[in-house]
Parts: structure tokens; C-alpha cells; sequence
């Protein structure tokens, strides 16, 4: 039923979990149906954030994201604004996502920048979003961090100070290794890359003159069926008779006396030689108006023919074209190998 189909709970939640996906035609079909019925905006979130609470799905997360992002910006432009009821929701929506896929979170990032940009939230509470959205990323650091904390350390102390000059030295001997394995590792690393670059270059430089040393197949030439000057001839003589270019029949028509175009000059005849004599002007210019149309249509049906024989005839000329070019790549390829064959003879004579 689409927009028109009535609002209900059932159907709302329906929609969220069923039909709504990642597409734009998806998102923006539930959200024209969501705004027609804005004024029930307080049901729409809650349930809204009751789907989004309980999927695990990371698609569906990010489909109800965009939804939400639809009917704040479009809910606006079209006098329905969502922005009060999604307000008191979203950071509880936000710090749901937890630790989320990469994915998700940039996109859950590109959401809330647009609404910093287009001021659809204050920047204070964008900031707020993208803190409870980190929050437990952060925690888990804090975590780890607490736990490397609580590792046990060596009790003796004397031992340390001891062996602090004996590893002071390790130390120092471990990093110059490290840093002379890196160097090698490096070096051995560009020359690796310059080695692959070069094969690369050769193999690229093989191939093409392997593709210039093979022939072309050509095949038959193309048979033409269309007379080239024939065709020419008719196009000087289209140009010649047209009717729409004849300023004489044009001139003869505009000469023609405003009586018998005008019906209302039949209301001033009161005669009958009068009346015989316009009888008489109507007929004749009928004749040339009728003569001059029925040219206009020829010549017409005349340019049809003609515009589908000249496309015939380029589609023709064309392959001859390709045809030619073929032929021309072997003859030069040809002239190629007997100029190296010669350049070859000559090295020999000289040595």
C-alpha cells in the first residue's frame, strides 16, 4: 500500500524489521510513510530504538541509522520535524553500538558529521554522541591498561641493580642489531621492489612488440553497393528541385490576393460575374497551393530515402576505412622485418 497505507504499531515495527534495508529507495519509501504520519513521532522513535536495541545484525543497524538520519533532515524540509523526539534517544541509541565493526563505524561517523555540517543537532551534543559512541573503546583501553599495571614486578631490587649495567649493554648491543637488520631489511626490500618494477617494464615492453610483429587477419574487403557519385548526383540535384528552396513557386504563392484567403469577402458579393470571377481565383490557387504541397511531400519522402542511403554508405566507407588500416599496419610491419633483416646483413659484411 506504500505511503498511503494506514499507521499502526504492528505495521511500524513490520516495516523495521522486514522491509527496511541498507538501500536508498529502501529508506527513503519508509520514511515518506514515517512523515505522513509524524504526529505519532513518539511511538515511531521508541519502537524505532526498541529494533535498534535488539538486532545484532550490523546491516540492519546501519539501515535504521540512515532512517533515522532521513527523517530528521527530510522531517524538517517538510514541516514534520523528528528532532524532539529523537533527542533524548540517541545517546542511548549511540552507546549501544559498543565495540562495532569498522564498517559501521565510519558510517555511524559520516552520519554524525553531516549533522554537525547541516546543524540538524547543536555541536555540543554531536561532541556528546561521538563520546558515548568511543566510550567503550575507551574503557577497554583503560582495561588493558589497568592490567598491564597489576602485572608482578621482580622483588629483589639488588638483582636489578646488578645486572642494570650487564643489560644496559645487551640492550645497547640488541638495538645497534636491530637497527643494522633493519637496514638490510630495508635495502634488500627497495632493491626487491626495483627488481619486480623492472621485470615488470621488460615483460610490458615484450608484449608490446610481440602485439607489433603479429599480422592482422584482414579477411575479404568489404563489398560497397551503394555508387558514391550517383549518390552525389542526387544530393546536387535534391539541392537544385527542392521545392523549399523554389523562390519562384514561394514568390508566386505570397502573390496570391488576400480575397481568396479571407472567407469574409463572400459577404460583399452581390453579383454574379463577381462570383464566377472569384470562383474562378479560388480554383487556380487551389491548384498551386495543392501542385506546391504535393511537391513538399516528395521531396519529403525524397530526403528520407536519401538520409538512410547516406548512413548506409558511411556504415560502408567506414569498414573499408578499417579494412585499409589493417592492411596498412602489415605492410608496415613487413617493411619493419626486412629493414632489420637488412640491418643485420649489413652488421655482418662490416665484422
Amino acid at each position: 500500500m506504500g505511503i498511503s497505507e494506514p499507521f499502526s504499531v504492528e505495521a511500524l515495527e513490520f516495516k523495521l524489521k522486514n522491509d527496511l534495508t541498507k538501500s536508498q529507495e529502501s529508506v527513503q519509501s519508509i520514511s515518506r510513510w514515517l512523515i505522513k504520519n509524524h504526529e505519532h513521532g513518539d511511538v515511531i522513535v521508541k519502537s524505532w530504538l526498541r529494533t535498534l536495541l535488539t538486532t545484532d545484525n550490523n546491516s540492519k543497524k546501519k539501515s535504521l541509522v540512515y532512517l533515522a538520519n532521513d527523517l530528521l533532515q527530510n522531517g524538517i524540509k517538510r514541516d514534520a520535524p523528528f528532532r524532539k523526539f529523537f533527542l533524548p534517544h540517541l545517546p542511548g541509541a549511540f552507546a549501544s553500538f559498543g565495540i562495532c565493526d569498522q564498517r559501521l563505524l565510519k558510517s555511524l561517523m559520516n552520519v554524525l558529521a553531516v549533522w554537525e555540517s547541516r546543524t540538524v543537532f547543536t555541536e555540543e551534543y554531536v561532541k556528546g554522541l561521538r563520546g558515548v559512541l568511543f566510550a567503550e573503546q575507551r574503557r577497554q583501553f583503560e582495561n588493558c591498561v589497568e592490567e598491564r599495571k597489576a602485572t608482578p614486578q621482580l622483588e629483589n631490587e639488588s638483582i636489578l641493580d646488578e645486572s642494570y649495567n650487564v643489560n644496559a649493554e645487551m640492550n645497547e648491543t640488541a638495538k645497534k642489531l636491530s637497527e643494522t637488520l633493519d637496514d638490510a631489511a630495508t635495502t634488500a626490500e627497495r632493491k626487491k621492489r626495483e627488481a619486480k618494477r623492472k621485470r615488470k617494464k621488460e615483460d610490458r615492453k615484450a608484449k608490446k612488440t610481440k602485439k607489433k610483429r603479429r599480422r592482422i587477419e584482414l579477411g575479404p574487403p568489404p563489398e560497397t553497393k551503394i555508387d558514391l557519385s550517383k549518390l552525389e548526383q542526387d544530393i546536387i540535384q535534391l539541392a537544385e528541385d527542392a521545392a523549399s528552396s523554389d523562390i519562384a513557386e514561394r514568390q508566386k504563392l505570397a502573390a496570391l490576393p488576400n480575397e481568396v484567403q479571407d472567407e469574409s469577402t463572400m459577404d460583399y458579393i452581390n453579383e454574379w460575374g463577381s462570383l464566377e470571377l472569384m470562383y474562378q481565383l479560388v480554383n487556380r490557387a487551389g491548384k498551386l497551393v495543392g501542385a506546391f504541397t504535393d511537391r513538399v511531400m516528395d521531396e519529403q519522402k525524397y530526403r528520407t530515402v536519401l538520409t538512410k542511403t547516406l548512413m548506409h554508405a558511411k556504415n560502408e566507407q567506414l569498414a573499408v576505412f578499417k579494412h585499409q588500416k589493417k592492411d596498412l599496419k602489415n605492410n608496415r610491419r613487413i617493411i619493419e622485418a626486412f629493414s632489420n633483416i637488412l640491418d643485420g646483413l649489413d652488421e655482418e659484411k662490416q665484422a
